[in-house]
């Protein structure tokens, strides 16, 4: 079986496409532009995905695109994301290792993760690194945390201490 490909060369670049790769990704790609319009049309009030569409191009009515543009796009988009982001450091791990068959476990990136995040839970506050906010949101100010104030706070970070403690290793 012969495949197509297209070779590119310059006096500092060279390039060789396999014009296959591209075919499966634009494939991928259509499939899972379908799959995150249909994602934001389920809910307890579905909406059409043409209905979607429009709203996602600014031509919805009002109450389609705030259920569309501030309470599900987020959601999905942060569901798509951090998918991406798990394939790469899965990819990046696998490639670190040079064994395809490689598990976070065996290196012991579980363990540190579960370090950082309860790191993060105990010292890190109530505030978020990064926050994602809606197209709607862009201009007005955030809304006030109050999750230092919340009375559970020193409760959950005295439980989170007492899991680490009690998962920790000698």
């Amino acid at each position: 079986m012969t495949t197509a490909r297209v070779t590119v060369r310059s006096s500092r670049l060279s390039l060789r496409v396999d014009l296959r790769v591209f075919g499966v990704l634009a494939v991928l790609g259509a499939l899972s532009l379908v799959a995150l319009t249909l994602n934001i049309g389920r809910g307890e009030f579905p909406i059409a995905p043409v209905d979607v569409l429009a709203a996602l191009a600014g031509a919805g009515d009002g109450a389609t695109s705030f259920i569309v543009l501030d309470l599900r796009l987020p959601r999905a988009l942060t569901a798509v994301l951090a998918g991406a982001a798990f394939g790469i450091a899965g990819a990046i791990l696998q490639d670190l290792a040079r064994n395809p068959l490689v598990s976070p476990d065996i290196i012991g990136v579980t363990g540190g993760a579960s370090l950082a995040a309860i790191t993060l839970i105990v010292f890190g506050g109530g505030s978020g690194l990064v926050s994602i906010r809606s197209p709607r949101s862009a201009g007005r100010s955030p809304p006030e945390r109050r999750c230092t104030r919340w009375p559970g706070a020193a409760a959950c970070r005295a439980t989170a201490s007492c899991s680490s403690a009690s998962a920790w290793r000698r």
